[in-house]
């Protein structure tokens, strides 16, 4: 859920956006929870180079 500096650019860009929404990390990046608010927005997939 975690994408950005903090300025609220993707918050407000991502919500208008039908695409599908892939984040890239690391394996080590993963967690099983991420702290999220109400105007976070979700990637449909996670991919690492390992998965």
């Amino acid at each position: 859920n975690r994408l950005g500096r903090g300025k609220g650019y993707y918050d407000k860009l991502l919500p208008h956006l039908s695409a599908y929404k892939i984040g890239i990390g690391f394996s080590f990046q993963l967690v099983e929870e991420v702290p999220a608010r109400e105007f976070d927005v979700r990637m449909d997939e996670v991919i690492t180079p390992s998965v």
